[in-house]
């Protein structure tokens, strides 16, 4: 099976997203997947909110145009956050007729309601719609913990597309 890993930074970046990534693409490959990672040319950068939402912006349309230009894959599976990358899965997962998988590792919108960094009502409103049809669209959503899995099913989620798998686990 070949599985397209959308990872909002390049995996040489020794930061917490692309060193589960990392993992992630290892761990399937040892187990026979094909994975090929794709992720912006550089790492989410820290800064002015709305600067950061427009290079999150920028790559949902450079990340589809190099998918574009690609093999079909027969599985997505997006990190998250940024919500961005899920978007990108979505649309590939349209263009390939391919499966999508959110890997959710924080709760974008609410987390950025609840510690104020973002108040303005409409934007918080578009994201949340935002988050609500891309978890009903998605074939599964992974999630980290018993509040996440509570969060994404009280979006109107189902239940039994909703998986929970902690960080860190070894089986």
């Amino acid at each position: 099976m070949r599985v397209c890993l959308l990872c909002p930074q390049p995996l040489s970046q020794p930061r917490s997203a692309s060193i589960l990534c990392l993992q992630l693409a290892e761990g399937l490959r040892d187990r026979g997947y094909v994975v090929k990672p794709f992720a912006p040319r550089t790492g989410w950068r820290r800064g002015n909110l709305i600067l950061r939402f427009l290079r999150e912006a920028a790559a949902v349309p450079f990340l589809v145009w190099r998918g574009f230009r690609t093999e079909r894959y027969d599985v997505i599976a997006a990190y998250s956050p940024p919500l961005t990358m899920c978007v990108t899965a979505v649309v590939l997962g349209l263009l390939w007729r391919a499966p999508v998988v959110l890997w959710i590792q924080d709760l974008y919108p609410r987390l950025t309601e609840e510690i104020g960094l973002v108040r303005n009502k409409l934007a918080l409103s578009w994201a949340r719609y935002l988050e609500r049809a891309l978890y009903r669209w998605a074939a599964r959503v992974v999630v980290i913990g018993d509040g996440y899995f509570d969060h994404v099913v009280g979006t109107g989620t189902d239940p039994a597309k909703v998986i929970i798998i902690p960080n860190w686990a070894y089986q």
